[in-house]
């Protein structure tokens, strides 16, 4: 279940991102809060609802990190082969 969770809440994380900043979308924006707060739920039955919420904070965080960092990687690679 913990492996699902974090797989909702990198996909919530994708569908909020739009090149850097928060989606404008608001059926993206949606799709995003429902995929997180699924996360959470997830995370929060099978951790207890404390500690759930503070593992899925950590999650998101990682996460997150991960994607700026390779959203990053991403464009100075494709700036210096232009």
């Amino acid at each position: 279940m913990t492996i699902i969770a974090i797989l909702v809440t990198f996909f919530g994380l994708l569908m909020a991102d739009e090149r850097g900043k928060l989606t404008a979308n608001i059926v993206n924006q949606l799709v995003s809060v429902l995929a997180l707060v699924v996360a959470t739920v997830l995370l929060c039955y099978q951790f207890g609802t404390l500690r759930g919420v503070f593992v899925f904070l950590g999650v998101a965080s990682v996460l997150g990190t991960l994607l700026t960092l390779f959203r990053a990687k991403l464009i100075n690679n494709s700036v210096h082969s232009s």
